[in-house]
């Protein structure tokens, strides 16, 4: 008797897919220091390329300061002696290449980029009021082409009927953070700009109308040695000089202005307060109490007149810096 042949064995589908990963994950395992370096490697490379490009792409900074011109006939574009006032007498060459040495800016950028980075504009409460009812109505999708023509036209007008007094100085550098100006320094410069510009107006320009009648040495009559004439004399003085401090005040940085010595128009401010509400009172009582001559009780009444005149003028100088 003989047996059947044997079939040959048929493989299952399954088994003709298996493909084993036993010796891939043996291989990672052998490996898998040196992966693990290589993945660590490749981060620390990423944050480097991230880091340099930071570094070595321009950034940018931008610091600006609004200030006011508050002398005479400033809307009018002259000063009070008259003289022609632009805004972009602020940027002046002169005034600008000072501040960049003496701050020593050369090692953050060149004297051209500088000053290219400065500009002036209008600013103010009236102007963002009218930008920014015009803006509305500009935004109305409705309007055809003449009526947006019409309406910037109107702008236009109005713009031009602003007193053109208050303004805001921007300064604006785009490089490297290495290169960028500090942005404290930065506030500062534009600070000095303003009192440079003050104290060229005042001391190189004479702008101020009345520069001529700012006190000197006091100088009396024969009859000076009368102390009330002299009690007179100050008090005409003190008077002009607080309308000069006044006006200077009123200029763009004035009370930053300050003299050879350093003393700062705040400081004189100060100190003509003093004489004007200690000094003087004390001076003048310590007269009056020995007074009895109808002819000098006149002079005393003409006196007083003329204080209560100071205090008007002090009054009126007080109600133009709050405005």
């Amino acid at each position: 008797m003989s047996l059947p042949p044997s079939s040959p064995p048929v493989s299952s589908l399954e088994e003709e897919d298996f493909i084993s990963l036993a010796p891939l994950w043996s291989l990672i395992r052998r490996y898998r220091r040196w992966l693990e370096l290589s993945v660590f490697a490749l981060a620390v490379l990423a944050g480097g390329l991230v880091s340099a490009a930071y570094i070595a792409l321009p950034k940018g900074v931008q610091a600006g300061l609004e200030f006011t011109l508050n002398f005479p006939d400033a809307a009018l574009g002259v000063y009070p002696n008259r003289l022609p006032f632009r805004p972009e007498d602020l940027l002046e060459t002169s005034l600008l290449r000072g501040l960049y040495e003496q701050n020593h800016l050369q090692v953050y950028l060149k004297f051209d980029e500088f000053k290219s980075g400065f500009s002036l504009e209008r600013a103010g409460e009236e102007l963002d009021l009218l930008q920014r009812e015009f803006r509305a109505r500009l935004e109305d999708r409705k309007l055809t082409l003449a009526d947006r023509e019409k309406i910037e036209a109107q702008y236009e007008a109005q713009l031009k009927s602003l007193p053109p007094t208050t303004y805001r100085l921007n300064f604006t550098q785009r490089a490297r953070p290495a290169r960028l100006i500090p942005r404290a320094l930065l506030t500062k410069i534009l600070e000095e700009v303003l009192r440079r510009w003050s104290d060229d107006a005042v001391k190189q320009k004479k702008v101020l109308a009345f520069a001529a009648r700012l006190p000197g040495q006091m100088s009396l009559p024969d009859s000076g040695h009368d102390p009330l004439i002299a009690l007179m004399e100050l008090l005409e003085r003190t008077r002009v000089l607080a309308e000069g401090m006044g006006a200077m005040a009123r200029l763009p940085g004035g009370y930053q202005a300050s003299l050879p010595d350093g003393t700062r128009l705040a400081d004189l401010f100060l100190q003509l307060n003093f004489l004007q509400e200690i000094q003087i009172p004390q001076t003048r009582s310590a007269l009056f109490g020995s007074i009895a001559d109808p002819a000098q009780a006149a002079a005393i009444e003409r006196m007083f007149r003329l204080q209560v005149r100071i205090r008007e003028d002090r009054l009126r100088l007080a109600q133009e810096k709050l405005r």
